[in-house]
């Protein structure tokens, strides 16, 4: 990872979650909407999301981790 990147990793739960329509949560469009400045609130602000979409609760387990490289060089 390059000085300020960011990785995002999630188990399926976090896709295939569902509104009360059967709509899946719409993760792509969320992780553009929320900033990535530390990995703490990018995760809370997903996680927020996806409870507000499914009215509270969710069908399946959901993981979300964020990774931030915070290197200084550009030496890997």
């Amino acid at each position: 990872m390059w000085p300020g990147d960011v990785l995002f990793l999630h188990t399926d739960g976090a896709e295939d979650a569902r509104d009360r329509d059967g709509r899946f949560f719409p993760l792509r469009s969320v992780l553009a909407e929320h900033p990535a400045d530390t990995p703490a609130r990018l995760v809370a602000g997903v996680h927020a999301a996806l409870l507000r979409h499914t009215g509270g609760q969710v069908a399946d387990d959901v993981a979300l981790l964020v990774l931030r490289s915070d290197r200084s060089d550009r030496n890997p």
